[in-house]
């Protein structure tokens, strides 16, 4: 470098995510017969699988509760099934004896208000005189529901009430069908029951019977009134009245939650018929009971609200209740009126979770339950949305419900999956009954809905039709696929259930369902047992895993990580469906190994299908169509596996903990000397020492060795060798290796660097001459002039390096494929982003740059005689479309740009949130770039692509120059000309010179992302310019709709977008094709005026598009772009993130693909890293200082503050002279670790210079005593997260400015709500006198809590004005 330059050039650098990443995938293969799976067993490219994702859906249909689950056995047991009228009818009690012996009719005499129809028995005949009762007497009896299953030796508790005028004499007995055998009997003798009296006996059977019958008779003459006639099993489900063997069955599906208790159930076809809970609480007789019109029969409602919580329980199941909201079928209460309806709902809430001395939880308590209930769902009506009321009542109760139960969830009828919801709710409900086709195709129904926002809640879902039958395998298959599809899309999905669970054979209202029983037996259909298949993947780990296949039948896959609750240990799962009609011999790669190469996984199969697509389980033969499992290790050997035609298999074997090596990071903290050769001996023998390998063994298994600014290793371990190697005394942490996405960048020009102005930073600096810039990005491309040092010698890259172990150590697919098609074995850029940054930070001088037909003049980097050093350790990951690059090989670019004598570092790359410590396991990269900084080298980083939500800054470590994306002062415009003559500004990279008048045609208004086969009808859109609205998650696919207009015929398409979503760019569509027609964007607004000029137009609505116009300079504002992260910093408050901004968006530089351009920024004078981000930080543009506001998008549009772009917007020719500096050091950084609370060993064997001298002063002596506040860390800005009452920090300035002798007065503007002051107020520098430290106190002037407010102090010379920004929350009462 040239000694006598004070100030050198140096690149900040932000990046765009583009494409998401992908878990599973569904693939058309055409006749056999290969096929192969890739998973990736990483948990940082996973997903966590919700807990509540798979459960079950109770409705009462099919007689699934009554007659069913719930165990009891008289049917109409208070004779009130006939209606609340008298005479009524009792069906299905029957009579035994004739006219002549006894007349049965039906009073309203109940001793109960609720249900007052009572059966009078007049019985004629007597045991003696002239009319004898026939042997057995009269009497009546009751089926039950289809027959009373009265197995023997079991023991049956009958109750019923009972009034007569006289004694009685009443035998009650079960009895064969027939009712010739008597399988138990008792009998009851009482002269006093001229009131209602309540009556109970213990029947032991003595035989079986499974059509038995309850029968109450008598041979005395006399009246006698019955009432609330119960029988059930004394052996039900501890006790609580639920049918045994159903409940199991239920059981052994693993729900995570039920809905309850419909279903159509709950509307009603009138809602006089709708179910209603408080009908349905208290002791049993007094329950009213009632009609369900939508399935036509009677439920006595024994199975009541309390009974459905208690199920919940009992299944260790999430109850999810559904109420009616006002709405049924056929009638509905007007918004108006539904307070009622409220009312009675939270009450409903309140019996569930009440304390059990309220109104309702005392009932429940008195019930046997005084604990609440854990009911965290609820569901606002079902399938009512697009009901004339539904959406005012809707919001009636949402309301009402989240402002008393605020943790409650709220599931809405209205499907939130095509188009966003236009109310609040936590869940949307989405149904589907369909044939098997499109059931299985429907497996991709929600890949592209959006992850913002409400959850779906699949809340019923089945084939049904003829492809079902009454449950047949093609149903499953078809469930299977749609059901794995639902598990991929697990982050957008909440909760998925079957429909119907029941059915009961003798009333099949709704077909087909999963479990089929009568009054004996039961069995589960095809899709009862598909359902076993994921009974552990709630709260699974869902892998990333990618199909391919060479053939054509259908395939749909899936993996997850799932932990055996017996032996503790985790296996993961592969689920394949064939859908198919041939066999499939199918590979499954774990982490690159083919599992079948590994033995003793423990590996089963289990396998779904049968001989016959519509085969069906049957009480015959239920088992006909079950899984089957079997051991892949019997054969024994290496064995191909085999997917059957028409299958459902899953391949569960031990995860990779003790089979499958993966590649790890071991640290080791600072290198322990400079004898490079020694520090990897030493990991050499670590490493053997672990792995019981020979040396040289050691040395194969070692993928990189880490010595030149930090020791540690990358190898590939068993998870056990991992977590032994982690003991050593001398290893800081060891971490598997992980993959990051690389972000974006930005622009020269706006920031006061233009080569035809002499006197700036660009020309002090000497164009960068001298520096070298490190940059580990995904390589560079030499095909340009740029970079061509054949047509001149300028000796720009002066070294290129690749990194591919860590990379290819996890790559799933054929590696030499792979370097052959996709990315290449070289320090080559193939995808473009190496390219842009390099070009941008060090371009040489291109005239005539063009961009899409646009002229844009002379091209140039930052330092455009600044030398390249490239690292290109990210890769094009193919199966997702983006680059990714490993910890491992990330770290090893550290080490060799160290080693190399970089300058400056440029890391494209970023952290997943949350944010952890520096000095914890899993922050490698802020350690490594501790390890730079300490040897004087900074680190420039973006602030990530999460915004415009607050709290995702990463890259938050304070010696990280932390950059978000603001735009520049550029547009690129194009005037828009109705036939009206009004005019509008568009945005647009016209190619042509124009187009004249068209025809104008709106085509509508879009939500979601179009399929490749989208397309406008050409009759409509041929030779016109077409207009559309683009809303939600179809914003980002403007080029998708911009190529259906293209293959329609279209002219041209003018897109409206939301202001902050008008980007422009080349359009590509997401297959990476040209859009192929001019795509003008604007903003709604401006297509409101448009859209009704074309719906109003007496005329044919016509439209003229002028040539883009590139405006630069003050007609375009800046702001900060909305998809730059957002601070504050979530791990450590108190440090201000983002540092600065820079332009980031509508950028132009080298791509390798083209000689298309791209721009950015850069800036830098020579002093410690940290001087440099505090010159940066103090002297950027910001709302303060810049001559027009600076915004941030967001929703809605505001001015910038502090966490939107730390200091401003960077202005490098301010910077090269910020008169002065806030400094730090390695110190610094290690008492900043310390005032974090981490131990001194910790930050000893992370930061230390010498790791190998272990004695306890120097352990002991890493932390000062006191430990300095984490507030005086000297900043260049202030930021306080929970002032009270007052707060003080200190800091530290330096002069680094003309003249040596200079006074600084301070300009404070106080953060809204507080009161700042400094001391001293005047700074006064001289020869003697360089370094100067203040305090600034910050008082609370509310005795409120506050959010965020901002404000700044400047110490000015006159000449120099160094701002630092301030941050403060008030919290007088913490809240959270």
């Amino acid at each position: 470098m040239d000694s006598n330059s004070a100030i050198y050039s140096i690149l900040f650098f932000f990046f765009i995510v583009l494409n998401a990443v992908c878990q599973s995938s569904a693939i058309e293969i055409e006749e056999s017969q290969t096929a192969s799976l890739f998973v990736n067993s990483s948990e940082t490219s996973a997903k966590k699988i919700p807990e509540t994702l798979f459960g079950i859906f109770f409705e009462e249909i099919n007689h699934a509760g009554a007659g069913g689950l719930w165990a009891e056995l008289v049917s109409n047991r208070g004779f009130e099934a006939g209606g609340p009228n008298t005479p009524s009818n009792i069906d299905p009690w029957s009579i035994i004896g004739d006219e002549s012996s006894l007349i049965v009719s039906t009073e309203r005499a109940s001793c109960f208000p609720r249900n007052k129809i009572a059966l009078r028995m007049e019985v004629l005949c007597d045991n003696e005189g002239t009319s004898i009762c026939p042997a057995g007497g009269v009497g009546i009896y009751n089926p039950g529901f289809w027959g009373m299953n009265i197995e023997k030796g079991k023991t049956y508790k009958l109750v019923l009430y009972v009034r007569s005028e006289g004694s009685i004499d009443l035998s009650v007995s079960l009895t064969g069908s027939n009712g010739l055998q008597t399988l138990a009997t008792a009998n009851f003798k009482d002269s006093h029951v001229l009131n209602w009296t309540k009556m109970e006996v213990l029947l032991h059977a003595q035989g079986a019977d499974a059509k038995s019958r309850l029968q109450l008779t008598t041979t005395k003459k006399g009246v006698i009134w019955f009432d609330q006639v119960s029988l059930m099993p004394t052996d039900t489900y501890k006790g609580h009245g639920f049918r045994n063997d159903l409940f199991e069955m239920t059981k052994d599906l693993r729900p995570a939650f039920i809905r309850f208790p419909g279903g159509c159930f709950v509307e009603g076809e009138w809602l006089r018929n709708a179910f209603r809970w408080k009908e349905t609480v208290g002791p049993w007789e007094e329950r009213p009971g009632h009609f369900g019109d939508v399935w036509h029969y009677w439920t006595d409602d024994g199975l009541g609200h309390f009974e459905f919580l208690q199920l919940a329980e009992d299944l260790d199941a999430a109850p999810v209740w559904v109420f009616n909201n006002g709405v049924s079928h056929n009638d509905q209460v007007d918004t108006s009126s539904v307070l009622p309806f409220v009312q009675e709902i939270l009450d409903g809430i309140e019996f569930a979770r009440g304390d059990p001395q309220s109104k309702w939880g005392s009932l429940r308590a008195s019930m046997g339950h005084p604990e609440p209930f854990d009911l965290k769902y609820v569901a606002v009506g079902n399938e009512d949305c697009g009901k004339k009321n539904y959406i005012g009542n809707y919001l009636k109760f949402y309301n009402a419900i989240k402002n008393a139960y605020p943790d409650i969830k709220i599931i809405s009828n209205c499907d939130g999956s095509s188009k966003p919801l236009d109310h609040p709710a936590d869940m949307y409900d989405y149904h589907i009954y369909t044939g098997a086709n499109n059931m299985f195709s429907s497996a991709r129904k929600f890949d592209q809905v959006s992850r913002n926002g409400p959850k779906a809640f699949v809340s019923e879902y089945a084939v049904n039709g003829d492809d079902a039958g009454k449950g047949s395998l093609l149903a499953a298959l078809a469930e299977a696929g749609f059901v794995i599809g639902l598990e991929r899309n697990c982050d957008a999905i909440e909760m998925a259930s079957y429909a119907p669970l029941f059915v009961n054979t003798n009333d099949r209202t709704w077909s087909p369902d999963a479990i089929v029983f009568d009054s004996a037996q039961m069995y589960g259909t095809p899709s009862y047992w598909m359902q076993h298949f994921f009974r552990e993947s709630n709260g699974a780990t869902l892998l990333s895993s990618t199909l391919q296949a060479n053939s054509s039948s259908s395939l749909i896959a899936s993996a997850i990580v799932w932990k055996n609750s017996e032996d503790s240990k985790k296996y993961i799962r592969i689920k394949v469906v064939n859908f198919g009609s041939n066999n499939v011999t199918l590979k499954i790669f774990i982490d690159g190994l083919e599992l079948n190469s590994v033995p003793s996984l423990g590996l089963t199969k289990t396998e779904l299908t049968s001989s016959n697509l519509k085969d069906e389980n049957s009480f015959q033969a239920p088992k006909k169509v079950t899984p089957v499992k079997t051991s892949m290790e019997e054969a024994g050997g290496k064995k191909d596996i085999v997917l059957s035609p028409h299958s459902f298999t899953s391949f569960d074997f031990l995860s990779k903990s003790n089979y499958i090596q993966i590649l790890y990071i071991v640290y080791l903290g600072d290198k322990p000397h400079n004898d490079h050769e020694r520090i990897t001996e030493s990991h050499h023998d670590m490493l053997a020492d672990v792995t019981g390998a020979s040396k040289e063994e050691a040395k194969m298994q070692m993928v990189y060795s880490y010595r030149h600014s930090f020791s540690g290793f990358a190898a590939k371990l068993t998870e056990s060798q991992a977590k032994k190697i982690s003991e050593f005394p001398e290893v800081v942490h060891v971490i598997r290796n992980r993959h990051h996405k690389v972000l974006n960048t930005r622009s020269w020009d706006f920031l006061g660097l233009s080569s035809r102005v002499p006197d700036n930073l660009l020309h002090e600096s000497k164009m960068g001459d001298g520096i070298i810039i490190g940059v580990i990005d995904s390589g560079e491309c030499k095909s340009v002039d740029m970079f061509d040092a054949s047509t001149q010698c300028n000796n720009k890259v002066i070294g290129a390096r690749f990194y591919k172990d860590g990379f290819q150590s996890e790559f799933q697919g054929n590696i030499t494929d792979y370097f052959m098609y996709s990315d290449n074995l070289s320090p080559l850029d193939m995808v473009g982003h190496g390219s842009h940054i390099a070009s941008t930070a060090a371009g040489s001088f291109v005239a005539n740059a063009t961009y899409f037909g646009h002229n844009f003049g002379t091209f140039r980097g930052g330092a455009p005689r600044a030398r390249l050093a490239i690292y290109k350790a990210c890769w094009y990951e193919p199966t997702t479309g983006a680059q990714t690059c490993t910890d491992a090989d990330v770290l090893q670019a550290f080490e060799d740009a160290s080693h190399d004598g970089v300058d400056i570092l440029s890391l494209s790359i970023g952290p997943t949130m949350p944010l952890v410590a520096e000095v914890d396991k899993g922050s490698n990269l802020a350690m490594a770039s501790f390890h730079a900084v300490a040897d004087g080298v900074p680190v420039v980083c973006a602030a990530g692509n999460a915004g415009p939500v607050g709290a995702t800054v990463t890259n938050v470590s304070p010696w990280m120059i932390t950059v978000a994306a603001s735009n520049m002062d550029r547009a690129f415009q194009t005037i828009i000309t109705l036939g009206n003559n009004k005019t509008f500004s568009g945005q647009s990279l016209m190619t042509r010179n124009g187009i004249g008048f068209k025809d104008l045609v709106y085509v509508g208004e879009f939500y979601s992302v179009p399929d490749e086969y989208f397309k406008f009808r050409p009759s409509e859109v041929a030779g016109k310019v077409a207009l559309c609205y683009l809303l939600n998650d179809a914003i980002p696919y403007i080029a998708d709709y911009a190529r259906a207009a293209n293959v329609s015929g279209a002219t041209a398409m003018i897109v409206a977008v939301p202001p902050d979503d008008i980007t422009i760019f080349p359009f590509y569509t997401s297959n990476n094709s040209v859009a192929g027609v001019p795509v003008i964007q604007i903003d709604y607004e401006t297509g409101t005026e448009i859209m009704n000029y074309f719906l109003m137009s007496d005329a044919t609505p016509m439209v003229k598009l002028s040539s883009t116009k590139v405006l630069v300079g003050k007609p375009v504002a800046p702001k900060v772009a909305a998809y730059s992260s957002r601070g504050p910093n979530s791990y450590v408050p108190s440090v201000l993130k983002p540092d600065i901004a820079a332009p980031g968006t509508s950028i132009l530089a080298v791509n390798a693909f083209s000689n298309d351009m791209t721009d950015n920024a850069y800036i830098h004078p020579d002093w410690s890293p940290a001087a440099i981000k505090s010159a940066l930080v103090t002297t950027a543009w910001n709302t303060d200082t810049y001559e027009y506001p600076i915004f941030a998008e967001s929703n809605p549009r505001k001015l910038a503050d502090a966490f939107d772009y730390g200091g401003g917007i960077a202005n490098p020719n301010g910077a090269a002279h910020p008169g002065l500096v806030y400094d730090m050091g390695r110190n610094d950084y290690i008492h900043y670790l310390c005032s974090l609370g981490y131990s001194n060993g910790l930050i000893y064997n992370a930061t230390a210079d010498d790791p190998e001298i272990q004695n306890v002063t120097g352990i002991r002596g890493m932390c000062p005593k006191p430990i300095m506040s984490i507030l005086d860390l000297n900043l260049p800005s202030i930021t306080i997260p929970n002032l009270r009452e007052s707060v003080t920090v200190k800091r530290t300035v330096t002069n680094v400015g003309l003249p040596v002798k200079a006074v600084y007065k301070s300009v404070i503007k106080s953060p809204l709500g507080t009161k700042v002051s400094v001391k001293p107020k005047v700074l006064t520098f001289n020869y003697g006198i360089k370094k100067i430290t203040f305090q600034v106190t910050v008082k609370s002037t509310k005795k409120y809590n506050l959010g965020y407010t901002f404000g700044s102090l400047t110490w000015t010379d006159g000449k120099h004005s160094v701002r630092s920004p301030i941050s403060v929350k008030t919290e007088i009462v913490p809240l959270y």
